[in-house]
């Protein structure tokens, strides 16, 4: 891959008088996706008006559920009749994925137009920019132009460096923290804790009692606040209670601590047991409910909301079978989407279930792997098929998994397996056994099997 300096000076036509098309940019941004250099972020920032410092910001954090999280405090705060900016990752078709208002992507034009602005200024100032921290800069003057009430981001990496800290958070929420073994879990906390200052609220929904005391030791060392972490999950309608619950109610309580502590803003209503006394004022179609039962109206709100989006356990019922897609790239995602599988399967048993897995060659534990897939099919019966995967940009660059010694395993573990040369031949095999609702096709293990199967749809 070049590098960053080369690609630098492949920008002939960036300048005020002839710009770059949307497809030039999508092209240069796939060839420029290299490791993001600390400063260059900055650097652009400050010469665009260090936008980043004028936005409010919470940042999202964690090994599993940043992405939901943010879908859920989203439509929290568009409830209360705010603009929410999101900057998420990662894109599973177009880099526009990335920059949302209120849950819509920004448009190709507004997208190519602050692309062409970033690009420009990289270019007349030499600034070594990845193609992460240039769609951070059309995010940050987004964000600006759109006059956005709050911004919610997601920290992709935990432990390296990430442009999207370059927001400053008045709230840190981390989702869950698993990961290998306990040095690497500090030095995770540490890199997450390194960006709040004292202003900052920091709340977790990790259930282990030994990360949320090292995350709450470190953050009163920084003289940050602490919020008491997260243990009841909201009630969302089946399946989502069990699977996004506690991600819902990590949103409920960033809201109310954002809200309520980090703006001091005596004009907007408390999603809690400790509601405003004058919400009726702020909004009386969700603050419907009798006083003496304060918890009703949030509840009552998340019983109503759709709570599948793409791509994140989502599901499709369909003529021949039903689809779900998720991005499940580690054991701890794949346990919740295992479990989404075992609770569809509870309300309308499926005659088969069918896994498709792609995923990249270090992505899973290959033991723990074919462990928590053998205790699934011990409950459920299924098939599993595997199959090569492309390099997704913006997401990692190793090897596809070896399939031939993750079906070699799953044999000696008395796991049926297929195994197939690409993902059309695997996906138009399965398919042709599938004949109604009541056979399941699961896609997952990788952002770049979602991407592939959105692009063989588009065929």
């Amino acid at each position: 891959m070049p590098n960053i300096e080369s690609q630098q000076q492949d920008l002939p036509r960036c300048s005020e008088k002839q710009e770059l098309n949307y497809n030039e940019i999508i092209s240069y941004l796939d060839q420029n996706w290299t490791k993001p250099i600390p400063g260059a972020i900055q650097k652009i920032d400050a010469l665009l008006g260090s936008i980043a410092s004028t936005i409010p910001a919470i940042i999202i954090s964690g090994t599993n559920g940043k992405s939901t999280t943010i879908y859920y405090l989203t439509k929290l705060f568009q409830k209360k009749n705010m603009v929410v900016g999101s900057a998420t990752s990662p894109h599973f078709d177009l880099y526009n994925e990335r920059i949302l208002i209120n849950s819509a992507m920004i448009p190709h034009a507004i997208f190519t137009r602050l692309a062409n602005e970033v690009l420009h200024l990289i270019k007349k100032h030499t600034i070594p920019a990845s193609s992460k921290d240039i769609v951070t800069a059309i995010s940050l003057l987004h964000f600006k132009n759109e006059h956005v009430d709050v911004v919610l981001v997601e920290q992709e990496s935990l432990i390296q460096y990430d442009p999207a800290t370059i927001f400053k958070p008045q709230v840190l929420a981390i989702t869950r923290l698993v990961l290998p073994d306990h040095e690497i879990t500090s030095k995770a906390i540490d890199n997450l804790l390194s960006i709040i200052s004292e202003k900052s609220y920091v709340i977790s929904a990790d259930q282990s009692k030994s990360v949320l005391q090292k995350i709450a030791h470190k953050t009163k060392a920084i003289n940050a606040q602490w919020v008491m972490p997260i243990r009841k999950i909201a009630p969302l309608p089946y399946p989502y209670e069990q699977l996004h619950g506690r991600c819902a109610a990590l949103a409920e309580r960033i809201a109310q601590t954002y809200m309520n502590a980090a703006t001091q803003n005596e004009n907007v209503f408390q999603l809690s047991v400790a509601l405003d006394k004058k919400r009726e004022r702020v909004n009386p179609a969700i603050f419907a409910t009798k006083e003496k039962h304060p918890r009703k109206e949030i509840e009552l709100f998340w019983k109503e909301l759709e709570p599948q989006f793409s791509n994140r356990f989502s599901y499709t019922e369909q003529k021949k079978y039903t689809l779900v897609l998720d991005n499940a790239s580690n054991i701890d995602a794949l346990e919740n989407l295992l479990l989404g599988v075992r609770l569809l399967n509870y309300k309308k048993p499926f005659k088969s279930i069918t896994f498709l897995f792609g995923c990249y060659e270090e992505q899973f534990c290959r033991y723990e792997f074919i462990k928590t897939i053998r205790y699934f099919f011990k409950k459920t019966s299924g098939q599993l098929s595997f199959c090569p995967i492309s390099n997704s940009v913006g997401e990692q660059t190793e090897q596809s998994c070896d399939i031939e010694k993750i079906a070699a395993l799953a044999q000696h573990a008395k796991i049926k397996i297929s195994t197939y040369k690409s993902f059309k031949n695997a996906y138009e095999t399965i398919t042709k056994g599938l004949h109604d609702s009541q056979d399941l096709l699961v896609i997952t293990g990788s952002q770049s099997i979602i991407s592939e199967y959105l692009k063989y749809k588009k065929q």
